[in-house]
Parts: C-alpha cells; structure tokens; sequence
C-alpha cells in the first residue's frame, strides 16, 4: 500500500489499558521527520513526471532553450497569416455560392413571371373566346340589321390570334432571357467556386507541408530532450531506491527491537492484570452469593405478606 505523508499525519491507534511502552514525544518527532522525509521524495518525483510529460508532449523544450523562442514565435505569426488567408478564401467562396443562390432565386422569379405571362395569354384567350361568342350571338340577334355576322366572327378570331401570338412571344421571350442569364450566372459561379476552391486546396497542401516539418522538428527536439531526462530520471530513481531501501531496513530493524521490548513488558502487564482480574473476581463471587441470599429472603417476606394480605382479604369478604 502507498503511504503519504497525510497517511503518516492522520494516523491514530487504539487506547490501551496498558502502561505505554515508548515515549511519545520520541515517537512524534520521529515522525515528523518521517514525514518531511515523504514529502521531499513525492515533490521530487512529481517534478520528475512533470518532465517527462512536457517531454512527451512535444511542445516545447526546457528554459534553457530560449534561442529558438524567437523562430517559434515566427512561426506562429506565419500560422496566423495562414489563417487568416484560409479565413479570406473562405469568406469569397461564400460570397460567390450566395450570388449563385441569389441567381438562381431570380431565375425562379423570371420563371414565375413567364408563369404569369401565360396565365394572363389564358385569361386573354377565355375572353377572346367569349367575346367571339358574344359577337357570334350578336350578330345572330342582328342578322335582320343588314350586318355580316361573319365579318364580326373574323374580327374576333383576328383579335383572339392577335393576343395569343402576343402571349407566345412574350412568354419566349422571358423564358429565353431567363435561362440566358441563369446560364451566366451559374456559369460565373461554378468559375469562381472553382478557382476558390483551387487556391484552397494549394493553401491547405502548402499548410499542411509546414505544419508536417515543424512537427517532425519538434517531435526530434522532443525525443532528445525525452532520452535526457528518462536518463537523469532513471539515475535519480536509482539513488532514491537505494537509499530508500537502507531507509526501510533501518526502520524495520528498530521497529522489531520496538516491537519485541513491547511485547516483554505487555506480557509482565498481563500477568499482573490477570492477578487483579482473578482477585476482583473472587470478590465478586462472594457479593454475588449475599445478593442472592438477600433476594431469597426478600422472596420470602413478600410471599408471606401476600399470603396475610389474601386471608384478610378472604375474610373481610361478605358471605352470601
């Protein structure tokens, strides 16, 4: 089990009836040096881990490294001006695929007004057709009137082909406009999400190709600076093992000195305690047999009270 020196702090024992068999104020020093002893090998070896870690880590080598501090430092500004090309990239592409939305929204509002072109050629073509129809019945009514109900019916139907062709042309003429300028834009979109796209990925190979070198130059710096601490921490580990070990067999000596002294003199308490037990037992015994005696006396009285109390009371009964 792992002791710490909180371990060694908050450690209690149990009370004994026995007289204590070492000084206490001996015993409480010596821990105390127990403990900063504990604390000394935690600090270091915690300052020992943290090394390693930093070491594994890769970020960075020991203070006394500060010259590649200024490269470092050049480094990362050349990261953030990386960045921020990547971020400028970035904002065009989306710049470019909102005017590609934005263009194809107005394409689909060039096709609602070529929709609404051919709903009102449909409108106009009912009423053409009506009023053809009208004239027809008109001219019927009126045939008694001297005009020609054919002149009107051609009227109409020249009026009616009139507005259809009207109606055609136009609706054409938005469809084509529509689909002229949607192909345009979508064109010069898909030209500049291209290009963007292009200068990205030679950005993000060029990053990449930096970022692969700075991180096998860390990664070597890192290892080397690794195998000299692993060394100099296998060396102290060394040392503190063995002084720990003389450390353990020394206290392990007096702690079985201790321990045998201790055991002598409980002993030599043990038998002068069984004597006193045995000789207050003996005591008791005996104040045990009055109390009985007394009890079987009280017994006694209290059976023969009662007794006197039932006659009394059997013979203060009325008769019947």
């Amino acid at each position: 089990m792992a002791l710490s020196p909180e371990d060694v702090i908050k450690k209690s024992f149990s009370a004994t009836h026995l007289r204590r068999g070492y000084d206490e104020t001996q015993v409480d020093d010596f821990l105390d040096e127990v403990v900063v002893e504990l604390r000394r090998l935690v600090s270091e070896n915690d300052g020992l881990r943290t090394d390693l870690e930093d070491c594994r880590a890769s970020r960075g080598v020991a203070s006394g490294q500060g010259a590649a501090a200024p490269a470092a430092q050049g480094e990362r500004h050349e990261d953030a001006e990386d960045t921020q090309e990547l971020e400028a990239l970035r904002r065009q592409l989306a710049e470019c695929q909102e005017a590609r939305a934005a263009a194809e929204r107005r394409a689909e509002e060039a096709q609602e007004r070529v929709g609404a072109a051919e709903r009102e050629r449909d409108e106009a073509r009912s009423s053409l057709e009506a009023a053809s129809a009208g004239a027809a019945v008109g001219a019927s009514a009126a045939g008694g009137d001297g005009e020609d109900p054919s002149s009107i019916i051609s009227l109409a139907q020249r009026l009616h082909d009139q507005h259809v062709a009207e109606g055609e042309s136009t609706r054409a003429r938005l469809i084509e406009e529509g689909d002229t300028y949607r192909t345009t834009v979508v064109a010069e979109a898909d030209e500049r999400s291209a290009e963007l796209q292009r200068t990205g990925q030679e950005t993000h190979d060029r990053l990449v190709a930096e970022g692969q070198a700075t991180h096998d130059e860390l990664v070597q710096t890192g290892q080397s600076r690794h195998d000299e601490l692993v060394q100099t921490g296998q060396s102290r580990h060394d040392e503190l093992v063995s002084t720990g070990e003389q450390t353990r067999d020394r206290l392990v000596a007096e702690g079985q000195a201790s321990h045998d002294q201790m055991i002598s003199e409980a002993e030599q308490q043990r038998s002068t305690v069984l004597e006193d037990l045995h000789g207050q037992e003996s005591a008791l015994s005996a104040t045990i047999g009055g109390l009985q005696s007394q009890e079987r006396d009280l017994r006694e009285r209290l059976r023969a009270f009662l007794s006197d109390q039932m006659e009394r009371l059997d013979g203060s009964r009325p008769t019947s």
